[in-house]
């Protein structure tokens, strides 16, 4: 097993860089560091090609949990009313659940889905960034396991303090693990690698405030995120 460790300097926001995002206030903690249950969401089901609409009432992080409960291929595509314009969300064949992060502005949107599937189900949690009281915010430690895409948050990273990430990968391919802010804008990449095979990635940061994680891989992979 190959491991490589970054440790982040003082500096802009690049890899290796210092990142500080505002703290927010009034948000609940769970104090455990367990990922919480992501709240109210709407649910779409169905076993054919189809497509439904949704509303975002104000741009900031949206994730996405796609089940493929059977063993076709299901591809599904996010359609901007508004603007037209068409952004692929998964493509991916067998039983598994799939998590993708989008951040998405104010708009009407169409959910295609295509493919052989012959059950599916798409939740769609909408994080309202203008009532943070809302919401369960999870704390450090983090600790996960999976396999393809997967996304992650809100995670208070507070106070301000060195995080360490390591990520375990047991294929080849690329894999990457992006930061967003609370608002859904992209801050930097904590890992973006290429391996021949299984690897173990750490970096060390320093953070504070609330963002999100989204994995980006094809393999088997387990992401821990600890203060230092």
């Amino acid at each position: 097993m190959k491991r490589r460790t970054l440790l982040a300097g003082i500096g802009g926001l690049s890899v290796g860089g210092y990142f500080v995002w505002p703290a927010i206030q009034n948000t609940p903690v769970n104090e455990s560091g367990i990922i919480p249950y992501l709240g109210d969401a709407i649910t779409f089901t169905g076993n054919s090609n189809t497509s439904h609409e949704f509303e975002i009432e104000h741009h900031g992080p949206t994730i996405f949990e796609v089940e493929n409960t059977s063993a076709d291929r299901l591809l599904v595509e996010v359609i901007n009313r508004r603007t037209g314009s068409i952004e692929p969300l998964v493509d991916f064949t067998g039983s598994e659940t799939i998590r993708v992060f989008r951040p998405l502005s104010t708009s009407i949107y169409r959910l295609r889905i295509r493919g052989d599937s012959s059950g599916w189900s798409i939740s769609i949690f909408d994080f309202d960034v203008h009532q943070p009281g809302d919401r369960q915010v999870s704390s450090l430690p983090v600790d996960l396991d999976g396999r393809h895409h997967y996304a992650v948050g809100p995670i208070h990273f507070d106070p301000v303090s060195d995080v360490r990430f390591v990520m375990d990968v047991e294929n080849g391919g690329s894999h990457r693990v992006a930061l967003y802010d609370e608002g859904g804008i992209f801050v930097n990449d904590v890992f973006d690698f290429q391996s021949s095979g299984a690897i173990t990635e750490e970096f060390i940061v320093r953070l504070n405030g609330v963002g999100y994680l989204s994995i980006e891989t094809l393999s088997e992979w387990s992401l821990s995120a600890s203060h230092r």
